[in-house]
């Protein structure tokens, strides 16, 4: 899958993340800081933003390249399929440079199910965390090599 719907740096002031973004039902909010999107808090649930200045069609792909991941407890990265800011529903695809398990969880009216790990894959600064969903199948790959395959 190639075409891209929109792109973003987060390079910009602090403060809100942007105009066109909402915050995944169920989750904190993103905000900038330091030319970053972090989580606006890191106390209590996860961060969830999506862009809502396009439609998203069933078969979707997001990409992040990563940046710092924090030390604390359940820090980490990840990336959303088939998310909405009115529905607590969503494919949650979640890594960490510690302890090397790249998760895929799915998320239906705020019920996680974990779907699958792949272990011994820790995400460091500079990897590339990509997810797609076409049709019933979800497929992760880090810098390019597939990591994670399921049907769902």
């Amino acid at each position: 899958m190639s075409n891209v719907l929109f792109s973003d740096t987060f390079v910009r002031a602090n403060g809100a993340i942007g105009a066109n973004y909402g915050t995944q039902s169920g989750y904190n909010a993103f905000v900038i800081s330091a030319n970053d999107a972090v989580p606006s808090s890191y106390t209590s649930n996860d961060a969830g933003s999506l862009n809502t200045s396009v439609t998203y069609p069933n078969d979707q792909w997001a990409q992040i390249t990563v940046g710092a991941i924090g030390t604390a407890n359940g820090a980490g990265v990840g990336v959303i399929l088939r998310g909405s800011t009115s529905a607590n529903t969503l494919y949650r695809i979640f890594g960490s440079s510690s302890p090397g398990v790249v998760f895929l969880y799915k998320r239906v009216a705020g019920v996680g199910t974990l779907i699958a790990t792949a272990t011994g894959v820790s995400l460091i600064a500079g990897d590339v965390l990509y997810a797609q969903a076409v049709g019933t199948t979800i497929t992760v790959s880090k810098n390019g090599t597939q990591i994670l395959s399921v049907t769902d």
